[in-house]
């Protein structure tokens, strides 16, 4: 089975957001269409996009983000972003706007696999209140990463229930702090957010992988037998795109960059520690007995 993973392509993004390289203002259109051929190549069977389609939270943008998706041809998987919902109606026209695309599901979901399980969960946000599936976008950026206790329930039984199956996870907001070796630019999570999500992963050694984006950066980090990884942004270069193959006895990770780059987002090497290491960015992951 070969997976696709992207993540924040930030559809109508000014380019004066969060980033980590310079984005691709306007390039959404050409890299999507990159991205169509590269899953034809690579024979990809199902993609992930990790959050932050558009920008908005507009309902005109999420039809456009929904038909490059539509255009791949292949099962796609959506975990929304902050950016998706940050009005306070866009989860519903999300979920109006979804439905007619057949191939294309939301998160919160389990999708079973010959060879493993697809899970995605749709990070709530609070801020102090009850989590909610809206995120204010006006500083101070009030509004914090969570994940419901009904996720975490549904979450852990799940896996209770399957146990015997190779497990992907994909939330889009990372369980790390990043990015590594720049403390002075660590992008803050509140700590229940990871430890409630560690302490329902680490009861199940066959969820193998952890998808996240959120962050900007690529990066693989170890916990307990898996890997929590993050992904940079699709529309910065160099247009990472995760590869995900799953084997019988094994899982391999390949990343690829769907350039050439023009000259409007030019790659910023002061800050190449945005894509990573080699070891962040392939690596090979054997499948614990007994879930294969």
């Amino acid at each position: 089975m070969r997976i696709a993973y992207l993540t924040d392509s930030h559809l109508d993004a000014t380019g004066n957001g969060f980033h980590q390289q310079t984005p691709w203002v306007g390039g959404v259109d050409v890299l999507m269409e990159r991205l169509r051929r590269w899953v034809d190549e690579q024979r990809i069977d199902v993609v992930i996009h990790g959050g932050d389609l558009i920008e908005n939270g507009l309902a005109e943008q999420m039809p456009r983000a929904l038909d490059h998706l539509a255009a791949l041809e292949r099962p796609c998987l959506i975990c929304l972003g902050n950016h998706d919902i940050c009005r306070p109606q866009a989860y519903g026209q999300w979920l109006e706007h979804v439905d007619r695309y057949p191939a294309i599901s939301l998160a919160d979901r389990r999708s079973g696999f010959d060879e493993c399980d697809l899970y995605l969960l749709n990070n709530h946000w609070q801020d102090g209140r009850e989590p909610e599936m809206y995120w204010d976008p006006a500083p101070p950026y009030r509004h914090q990463p969570c994940l419901s206790s009904a996720q975490l329930d549904w979450l852990d039984q799940q896996l209770s229930h399957h146990a015997d199956r190779p497990a992907i996870l994909a939330v889009h907001t990372q369980i790390e702090p990043v990015p590594p070796n720049e403390p002075d630019l660590e992008i803050y999570i509140p700590p229940h957010y990871p430890d409630q999500l560690n302490a329902v992963l680490d009861k199940h050694s066959h969820c193998m992988l952890v998808l996240s984006g959120h962050c900007h950066v690529t990066t693989a980090r170890p916990r307990n037998g898996r890997m929590h990884l993050t992904t940079a942004a699709f529309t910065e270069a160099p247009f990472h795109v995760r590869l995900i193959d799953v084997r019988e006895n094994v899982m391999t990770v390949q990343t690829h960059a769907l350039g050439p780059t023009p000259d409007c987002a030019a790659f910023d090497e002061s800050r190449a520690w945005a894509i990573g290491e080699q070891a962040d960015r392939d690596f090979i992951l054997p499948i614990c007995n007994g879930c294969a």
